[in-house]
């Protein structure tokens, strides 16, 4: 095999093996989903599963997210070895890590054929990338709602089966163009394929279980907001849960005890970023609440994570909490900068080792929420957090 085709290969191998691992991931958490609805009835709520279903959502995306920037990193890799000539602001587009999910998908599927001499055209037109283009939405939706309803990811699974379908055939195109360029290369050199599902019962329940009650909550009201904090922490604790009882299965250094661990701290991450999109909008929205310059940078200004929350919360805190004082920084603030990183460099990964949760990092996973149960008590999201503190 000649020099050129054997790099080629060794790029396709490590792609395989950021790929392989994702999929047991996707391949779990879908297995979970099904599981829990198969023993659904109507004293389980329906929130329990709504919890899966999301989880399902953003092991998904950060899948895309993972093998478009592997793809993109695998280029600046091996550009010099094949030959590619890339210039300095092609290279610093390929490593930006900041990218969103279309723009990253897009650049990598048409960087990544260059090393092997050819090129591929991404289809967007047909019905499956609008169903991607509508979870992507889903999930910003979910960490910047404008009602409670939309806390449930009820449509996620109309768009689910034609968006998985219309990715890994892509992938699958992709692949199969460059592996195709190495002699004895393809079909051999092949990668797992993703089993279809069509989520049709998930469906069924979430139709059976509309609550168009849910549809006019506008997280503008106090009461609202407080039901949506109530919502979240409830879906951290079920990703903590799920984490207990899935590292049963194997350990938590095991696949499906780190796949809980990786739905677990995506929750706690989504919690955090909700927690401060919902303070915003009441505060922003109240007729009661009188601004100062201060307020509008605490509430628009660019700050670190913990030093935006104790911000936003000290404004709740003074107009409808517990006139408690927040205060960012710390060591178990430090750890919640450090766990907000995780979801991050899940979806780009430098090497497989990066697509798993160290022990250390469950560590600080605890600490991180004991700090945040600590300071959004203190501010009184909560009704009964607003009666504690005040005593």
């Amino acid at each position: 095999m000649k020099r050129v085709d054997r790099k080629r290969l060794e790029a396709l191998r490590r792609l395989k093996d950021v790929h392989d691992a994702l999929l047991e991931d996707l391949s779990i958490v879908t297995g979970v989903l099904d599981q829990k609805t198969l023993k659904f009835t109507p004293k389980v709520s329906i929130w329990d599963l709504a919890f899966w279903g999301k989880s399902v959502l953003r092991t998904f995306l950060s899948q895309i997210e993972a093998l478009s920037y592997t793809l993109r990193k695998l280029v600046v890799d091996f550009a010099d070895e094949l030959g590619v000539e890339l210039s300095d602001e092609k290279r610093s587009e390929l490593r930006e890590p900041q990218l969103g999910l279309v723009e990253s998908l897009q650049l990598s599927f048409r960087s990544f054929p260059v090393l092997f001499g050819t090129e591929y055209q991404l289809d967007l037109s047909g019905d499956g990338w609008q169903a991607l283009a509508t979870l992507v939405d889903i999930r910003n939706e979910l960490t910047h709602p404008e009602t409670v309803e939309q806390l449930m990811g009820r449509e996620i699974y109309r768009s689910l089966a034609p968006a998985q379908a219309w990715f890994f055939a892509r992938f699958e195109e992709l692949l199969s163009l460059c592996a195709g360029v190495i002699p004895g290369a393809a079909p051999p050199f092949g990668f797992p394929s993703i089993p279809s599902h069509g989520y049709e019962k998930q469906i069924e329940l979430f139709e059976k279980d509309d609550d168009s009650s849910l549809r006019p909550a506008s997280l503008q009201s106090l009461e609202y907001a407080r039901v949506a904090f109530s919502i979240l922490l409830d879906d951290t604790s079920r990703g903590i849960s799920g984490s207990t009882t899935l590292s049963k299965i194997d350990t938590l250094l095991g696949r499906n005890g780190q796949l809980g661990l990786k739905c677990w701290v995506r929750a706690f991450a989504s919690e955090v970023e909700c927690t401060v999109a919902v303070v915003k909008l009441v505060i922003a929205s109240s007729k009661d609440v009188s601004l100062s310059a201060e307020d509008r940078l605490s509430l628009e200004g660019d700050f670190e994570a913990d030093e935006q929350l104790a911000r936003v919360l000290n404004l709740w805190s003074r107009e409808f909490g517990a006139q408690k004082q927040i205060k960012a920084g710390g060591a178990n603030a430090q750890a919640l900068l450090n766990v907000l990183k995780i979801p991050h460099r899940l979806a780009h990964p430098k090497s497989p080792k990066d697509l798993r949760v160290s022990l250390k990092e469950v560590e600080l996973m605890g600490n991180a929420d004991n700090w945040f149960r600590d300071v959004t008590n203190a501010a009184g999201l909560r009704i009964e957090n607003v009666a504690k503190t005040s005593e």
